[in-house]
């Protein structure tokens, strides 16, 4: 879908890829309804992320000042054309100072951009890691753990 930065094609299942005489990309579900009919859309089920260079313990000790997440949830999108959402992180929120986990923070949500998130990212692991979604249906992910230099964060309340 994406290739050293450059978008090469949409996501499409059997239904959009017919609606656009297109291939289907084999790796996005049914259709979402949105506000808009007609933009509902395909959703991918299971991305693949190709891994870096790094390791984790790399990519903390070579960070100023962060935060390590480790898990998020009710990641809602508040417009789907732009790509503004917000989540929750959960599990462990560690504070980064100098290379070290210092302590941790409670309460905060990543409020951003998708494409601010994709042009943040300066860092992926050499391994993957199995994620798991909710539904547990669904298979899982394995995908690296990413480094994104200027993530919006805000207290959540």
């Amino acid at each position: 879908m994406i290739k050293e930065g450059v978008l090469k094609r949409y996501f499409h299942n059997t239904s959009t890829a017919k609606r656009f005489k297109t291939k289907s990309t084999a790796n996005a579900g049914p259709l979402i309804p949105t506000a808009f009919s007609f933009a509902a859309q395909p959703i991918p089920l299971h991305p693949v992320l190709m891994p870096g260079d790094w390791t984790s313990d790399e990519m903390i000790a070579d960070t100023a000042h962060g935060l390590y997440l480790n898990n998020t949830w009710y990641t809602r999108y508040q417009n789907y054309v732009t790509g503004e959402f917000s989540s929750i992180p959960r599990d462990a929120i560690l504070v980064v100072e100098h290379g070290e986990v210092v302590g941790s923070v409670k309460n905060v949500r990543i409020s951003d951009n998708m494409l601010n998130l994709w042009k943040s990212i300066d860092a992926l692991s050499k391994n993957l890691e199995e994620i798991y979604w909710w539904d547990e249906a669904a298979p899982p992910s394995h995908l690296p753990v990413v480094r994104a230099r200027a993530m919006n964060i805000t207290k959540s309340s």
